[in-house]
């Protein structure tokens, strides 16, 4: 079985919330209440509690045919910018706040719930978050063996530690929830973490799940279609305030590693200007409120950003009053109650099979399944079985319904059934799916619930048993068995008060028939039935079942004559089908027409046959001629008789077969007749040379009897020779070496033919050729080469030296003959051709004579060879050496002219034959008798190698006779080739090896050029201990190293801590692994890390050991600017006694700038640090000497704070001036008025404007102003403020000659105290010529002017030590 399986890891992340302000500017429809021109302000800076977000990471396959290459997707069916109608109406659902606790993951799916939910039946609901929230962490079973359950350990409460929202839509579908709000309301959270909530409303609802869907981020296209569809989709993404822009509310970020907040998406807009380079954004539902501070629950987040999640989802869900009853049941069967989720598949993947098994609890219709799928774009097939047979198989009950269909997303999925199936209480039936990929090769998997603990906050239960789920693999398998766990397939069933209709009785009555071309069933009705099902069996016995009907008969078509046929058959009706009738069998046979025959007249022909077959609508008349097996329909009749017309010379064959409307019967026997004329003359003559004969042959004339044979022999003159029947004839009264001429004619009893074309032949010897006699002792073999055509067998002829005449001595139909002779006589054979009584003359004849046998052979085994000694032949130049194998197959292997021979091709542990002949001018004797021998090897014996070091020492037991010395062989493990590394004649020999190389010896014995096999090989090896090179801390651990052993194929580490012995922590399978990293061990313990090497063979020793405390990385959380310089803070590290703060700026490399000697102090101020600068901090955790590693940095510009340097009144407003900033790009003003808050009040945006006008400020007011700098997204510290009271200009209305002087006349000016009066004349200097103390006095007169002299006058206002600015001026002359 090949079956893998991936867990749904969860991180706890926890981060900041967003606390948007300033302007909040929504694009697109104006029907939303949002437009361009809504502008809110926000003054006060309010506080969010901390988000916490736990990401599901099972992979999300893409959708096929989504071609996206992470630009805007304009999809041709949706527009380019969608905000939801009224979203800011009451006909929307409002913005619902998590405050103080962090529960987003529980807000955006349960927003999503009451969103689907509008849109699909249109009621707006108001549901429970709390009841999402405290049920994802504390349902379970009625028995606590499924669920998921909060722990009495948690070091976090449930509202605070976070959540994945997949906890929440699986629950949901799970039936718990989705409850209103008024069933758990979230004003009473805080009581829930003492009382908690009763598990009698988990499965309150309100609002119904019928599919949850999930798509990757990138098809930005289905996400569309999922918010038109569905109301919206739910993303999550990591939301760190410093990434918004306040100018276009709108969010993009650099972190693409991290999510911490689960958000709602419910619109979009393909033009919206972000800080990416690439225009598009989502328009995201907050959960943190609707007041100006939080923008109204909305803002926008760049299509491009990173950090977002790449599983995106939706929910289709119902109200229990605004939808049909159609999509509620009242049952669900399940055991899947764990929200956690593993996935799972079967071989390549691309298929997977699944069932679950239940029990009816009571009468009910089974209207719908459900399936969770782990990718999109599969195909489906459900089968519903009933009667399960067997526990252990899903599918050993009767196959009810079947369903196919498709799903486009990833995730849970309900299909209703076409034809829902009524369940008695008690019956067990199964569903069973197949999944398959739409392409068959991407993933099909199946996705099923598992045990799973959360640290030491929630564990999730499978309490499954045995013979509830199952995956199909090369047979079925028990999931809860093999893997502990339910896959997620679930049935719904509602009540049902219907009268039940009950399966029908098994049929009776059943019989069997032979019809034409068919056999026939017939049967009794059976009561409410509402059709039958027809099985059939064949000669194996094994019935299927061939096909339905409604009545009560039935025509099987699909059978053969001659062959035996079982039927049975089940009535059926909705409640299923009924146990088999009794089986009925019967062997088909043939239905035919008798005495059939066919009378000729001329070229008419009349058939006539006996008929009267029962059944029969007539007849098939078919016809052949005698040249063609074929045969061809060429009428039909309803009578018993039929015409034809025929052709002379031409035999005809006709069959009758008898039919019924479209089937027929096979034919009857066949008839043959024809009728004659005379003869033509025959064609096609030839003559051929046969043994002792010339053969004609000539092709057959159609309606001949006969043909007559004409001769010419070299008087040209033809006589009649013969007659004869067949189309050949053969003439044995020729001679050889005489020409001959043929023709002949062909006959009937209407006459003879003309003659044929004349032919002619030369008669001519045929021979045997190649004639051999070979002698064996006393025994000769003749062969020859034969295969004449025509020959019966072969005349075998004789005679001795001294004779001249030949004596036949046998007769032979092979090409070969054996014949005993006497030894020192030569013979003579030959060998003539022989057919019948005719035989042609002798071949050239061959002779033969033969030596005596050769006597007292014998073979010895000898060193790398077999030695044969023989007595000698008289009269024998030399001798021939046979030898044999273990296939009995003697060949000469040599010649010699000795009476010995030694064999050196010979193998050890085989037997050898040998035989030999002695041999001379004239020919070769018999074999003699053969002697046998098995090769045996000599060797060594006891040998070992005994290594010290890299030392070996060999050693074995020798003495073998005849031996001259030992040669010693050596190979490594990697060599299969043995090479020579010495010889010696004693027992002993000594070798140096490498380390870490398995060395094998052998040792063989040789004598001058031969030498035997190999004894059996001994191997040996050592390896070298690994050296512990090091051990370092690293952010997942201590890293341990050490150096590589050579022939290592693995290593062994220990580790010790405080007060505690060693332990073995790792197995490393891999000679070319030099390093491994503890991940248990535990911030502030000292561990001791050791490593041993080895291999199949042997294990190293100990060497030495490094010690190092475990430090974990230090989590830098955050580097902010604030006004004594940039504040970075940091996580506490258990066991640090201190810190080191690193900095690098821009073009420059890290520098360490601070050491913290307290491993409780997690922040530091870099007040070194220049504005306008980026700068990035990163911290190391110590102990002594011991050093933490690198983990995370933050980078920030150091801004400077901004210094006010005045606030003064001038003629437009309130001037306020401030000093330049280092590197800031802009500055935002901010004001405050008697009685009110902080306002921004303006954004200047150029880093060297350095002062601002209030045209805004009131009269008579006084305000405070404060400046802070920015660039980009980094913000500087508040620092300084100045206050002041806006006085207007007072306005002079005029200047007029009174009785002694010149008055002037002012408007007044609200808030003003006083008033100074300024004068000059001509183009001389101003002075200040009156203090009017009282802000409601208006006029002057100056009583000091003179006459003739021109005067200019201007006027400020005054309160305390706050100036106006001047008024206008007037000129007079007094």
């Amino acid at each position: 079985m090949r079956k893998w399986f991936r867990s749904a890891l969860a991180v706890l992340l926890a981060g900041v919330m967003m606390i948007p302000s300033g302007v909040v500017v929504l694009a697109g429809n104006t029907d939303s209440g949002i437009t361009d021109d809504t502008i809110y302000n926000a003054y006060e800076t309010p506080e969010y509690p901390r988000t916490a977000f736990i990401a599901d990471d099972r992979p999300v396959d893409r959708i096929y045919d989504v071609a996206d290459d992470n630009n805007i997707v304009q999809a041709a069916a949706l527009e380019s910018a969608y905000i939801p109608s009224g979203i800011l109406t009451d006909s929307y659902p409002s913005i619902r706040n998590q405050s103080p606790y962090g529960t987003c993951w529980g807000f955006a799916p349960t927003s999503l719930a009451e969103l689907s939910v509008l849109n699909n039946d249109g009621t707006l609901l108001d549901l429970s978050e709390l009841h999402s929230v405290y049920f994802a962490y504390h349902y379970t079973s009625a028995d606590v063996k499924d669920g998921v359950k909060y722990l009495p350990t948690a070091s976090y409460n449930y509202l605070s530690m976070g959540g994945d929202s997949s906890f929440i839509y699986h629950a949901y579908a799970n039936w718990v929830g989705v409850a209103d709000e008024k069933t758990a309301p979230y004003s009473g959270a805080a009581a829930t973490l003492e009382s908690g909530l009763s598990n009698d409303i988990a499965m309150n609802d309100s609002a119904h799940l019928r599919n949850f869907y999930i798509v990757n981020k990138a098809d930005r296209k289905y996400i569309k279609q999922l918010i038109k569809e569905y109301g919206g989709v739910g993303m999550s993404y990591y939301d760190d305030n410093q990434y918004y822009d306040y100018s276009t509310n709108s969010y993009y970020s650099t972190v693409s590693d991290n999510t911490n907040h689960a958000i709602s998406v419910v619109g979009w807009d393909d033009d919206k200007v972000t800080n990416s380079s690439n225009k598009g954004a989502w328009l995201v539902r907050n959960s943190w409120g609707s007041d100006e501070y939080s923008h109204f629950g909305y803002f926008w987040m760049s299509y491009d950003e990173p950090s977002i999640y790449d599983r995106v989802y939706a929910l289709d869900c119902v109200s229990d009053t605004g939808s049909s009853d159609d999509d509620f049941y009242d049952h669900n069967y399940q055991y899947d109650l764990s929200a956690y989720s593993q996935y799972g598949w079967i071989g390549t993947g691309t298929s997977s099979t699944i069932a679950n098994i239940f029990t009816a609890t009571g009468t009910q219709l089974l209207k719908a399944v459900g399936v969770e799928t782990q990718n999109p774009n599969i195909n489906y097939t459900v089968n519903i079985y009933t009667d399960i047979a067997n526990s252990s198989n899903p599918e050993s009950g009767t196959l009810v319904r079947t369903q196919t269909g498709s799903f486009t997303y990833q995730g849970f999925h309900t299909i209703k059934m076409d034809n829902p199936l009524t369940l008695t209480k008690g019956e067990t039936f199964s569903v069973v799916i197949k999944l398959e990929s739409m392409d068959g090769k991407s993933g099909a998997y199946y996705v099923m619930e598992s045990n799973y603990k959360l640290g030491n906050a929630a564990s999730w239960y499978c309490g499954g048993e045995k013979g509830q789920s199952f995956y199909y693999n090369y047979g079925w398998r028990d999931m809860v068995e093999s893997m502990g766990a339910n896959v997620r397939i679930k049935a719904y069933t509602d009540d049902t008060d219907e009268v039940q209709i009950q399966k029908p009785s098994a049929p009776s009555g059943l019989t069997v028939s032979n019809t034409i071309a068919s056999l026939t069933l017939k049967w009794n009705a059976v009561t409410d039935a509402t059709g039958y099902e027809i099985y059939r069996a064949g000669t194996d016995g094994k019935y299927s079942k061939i096909t339905t009907v409604t009545s009560t008969s039935y025509v099987d078509t699909n059978v053969k004559n001659n062959t035996q046929y079982s039927y049975k058959i089940k009535a059926y009706n909705a409640a299923g089908a009924s146990a088999f009738s009794t089986a009925v069998s019967l062997k088909k046979t043939q239905i035919s027409v008798s005495k059939l025959k066919a009378d000729a007249n001329g070229s008419k022909v009349q058939l006539s046959w006996t008929g009267g077959v029962t059944g029969a609508e007539g007849y098939v008349i078919y016809r052949r001629t005698e040249e063609s097996k074929s045969y061809t329909e060429i009428g039909r009749t309803s009578g018993n008789t039929y015409s034809d017309t025929i052709s002379a010379g031409i035999k005809y064959y006709y069959a009758v077969a008898v039919y019924s409307g479209s089937r027929t019967e096979d034919k009857c026997p066949e008839v043959g007749v024809m009728y004659l004329a005379a003869p033509s003359a025959p064609s096609g003559l030839a003559v051929s040379n046969t043994i002792a004969s010339l053969t004609l042959k000539w092709n057959a004339v159609k309606g001949a009897t006969g043909y007559e044979i004409y001769r010419a022999g070299t008087d040209g003159k033809y006589s009649k020779i013969t007659t004869v029947t067949s189309t050949s004839y053969v003439d044995t009264s020729v001679k050889n070496n005489t020409q001959y001429s043929y023709k002949i004619k062909a006959y009937n009893a209407a006459g003879a033919s003309a003659f044929s074309t004349a032919v002619s032949l030369k008669k001519t010897q045929i021979s045997v050729s190649k004639l051999k006699a070979d002698a064996n002792g006393s025994k000769v073999q003749l062969s020859w080469t034969g295969g004449v055509t025509g020959a019966e067998g072969y005349v075998i002829y004789r005679r001795t030296e001294e004779s001249k005449s030949y004596t036949e001595i046998g007769r032979t139909s092979g090409n070969t003959y054996s014949d005993t002779i006497s030894a020192g006589i030569k013979y003579y054979y030959t060998v003539a051709v022989y057919s019948g009584s005719r035989t042609e003359g002798k071949c050239p004849e061959v002779g033969v004579m033969y030596l005596a046998t050769p006597s007292g052979l014998s073979v010895s085994n000898t060193i790398a060879s077999l030695t044969l000694k023989w007595n000698a032949v008289k009269g024998a130049t030399g001798y021939e050496i046979y030898r044999a194998g273990t296939d009995g197959k003697y060949s000469k292997i040599t010649t010699v002219t000795s009476t010995s021979y030694v064999d050196t091709s010979v193998k050890n542990n085989t037997e050898y034959s040998y035989k030999i002949k002695a041999y001379n001018a004239a020919g070769a004797s018999a074999f003699s008798t053969a002697a046998s021998l098995k090769k045996t090897q000599i060797s060594v014996s006891n040998l070992k190698a005994d290594a010290n070091g890299s030392k070996v020492q060999l050693s074995w037991t020798g003495g073998v006779t005849g031996a001259e010395g030992y040669v010693i062989y050596r190979r490594t493990e990697e060599s299969k080739s043995y090479t020579e590394i010495g010889r010696t004649s004693g027992n002993t020999y000594s070798d140096t090896i490498s380390a870490g190389i398995k060395y094998y010896y052998a040792v063989a014995v040789y004598s001058g050029s031969r030498t035997e096999d190999k004894c059996p090989e001994v191997g040996v090896m050592y390896l070298a201990e690994p050296a512990v090179t090091g051990a370092s801390n690293i952010t997942s651990g201590v890293q341990v190293k050490w150096s590589k052993v050579t022939g290592a194929t693995g290593y062994i580490v220990y580790h010790k801590g405080a007060g505690k012995g060693w332990a073995r922590i790792a197995d490393i399978k891999d000679g070319s692994t030099v390093n491994y990293t503890d991940t248990t061990a535990a911030s502030g313990t000292t561990y001791t890390y050791t490593v041993r090497a080895y291999n199949k063979d042997t294990m190293s020793d100990w060497n030495s050991t490094k010690s190092l405390m475990r430090i974990s990385d230090t989590i830098v959380t955050g580097a902010s600017n604030i006004t004594s310089g940039v504040q970075v803070k940091w996580s506490q590290v258990t066991g640090a006694t201190g810190y080191i703060v690193y900095r690098k700026g821009a073009g420059k490399g890290w520098g360490r700038i601070a050491d913290i000697k307290s491993g409780s102090t997690v922040s530091y101020t870099d007040t070194t640090a220049a504005s306008g600068t980026t700068y990035t901090y990163t911290v190391r955790a110590y102990n002594g000497s011991t050093m933490g590693d690198w983990h995370s940095a933050k980078s920030l510009m150091r801004l400077s704070d901004t210094t006010v340097s005045g606030a003064s009144n001038i003629t437009y407003g309130v001037q306020v001036k401030w000093s330049r900033v280092t590197g800031a790009t802009g500055y935002i003003v901010y004001r405050k008025g008697a009685g009110k808050g902080w306002g921004r009040i303006a954004d200047i945006k150029s880093g060297s404007t350095v002062s601002y006008t209030d045209t805004t400020a009131a009269s008579g007011t006084t305000y405070t102003y404060t400046v802070r700098a920015y660039n980009g997204s980094t913000m500087g510290d508040w620092h300084s403020a100045k206050s002041v009271k806006r006085l207007s200009d007072p306005k002079l209305t005029s200047a007029s000659k009174v009785s002694g002087g010149i008055n002037v006349r002012w408007t007044r000016v609200t808030g003003a105290t006083g008033y100074i009066v300024y004068r000059k004349s001509g183009s001389g200097s101003w002075g200040r010529i009156a203090d009017i103390k009282s802000g409601s006095t208006v006029s002057y007169t100056d009583r000091t002017a003179k006459a003739g002299t021109t005067y200019t006058y201007t006027v400020r206002a005054y309160s305390g030590s706050t100036m106006g600015d001047w008024s206008s001026v007037k000129v007079i002359t007094r």
